[in-house]
């Protein structure tokens, strides 16, 4: 999957839960209600709750997508809709 870089709003590659899900939130706090944004993170163990924590605190996953990356550590880009699941 080709993806331009310049679309990522929160790079959290290289943390885990649970930092990944820290960093996340004080981002989202930061924005106003139905914003869009999109989180790059790392595809770890500890990272899977991160979409459903984020729905969790009222957001909207409008889409999460795995890619990979020939051999590197696996990464997932979230795209969120701000306060509206």
């Amino acid at each position: 999957m080709t993806m331009d870089m310049s679309t990522v709003d929160i790079d959290l590659r290289g943390m885990l839960c649970p930092m990944t899900f820290v960093k996340l939130r004080m981002a989202l706090d930061r924005l106003p209600e139905g914003a869009e944004c999109s989180a790059l993170y790392d595809a770890s163990p500890s990272n899977e709750t991160v979409p459903k924590s984020v729905e969790a605190l009222g957001h909207r996953v409008m889409s999460k997508n795995n890619i990979d990356t020939l051999g590197q550590t696996p990464l997932v880009l979230l795209r969120i809709k701000t306060g509206s699941s």
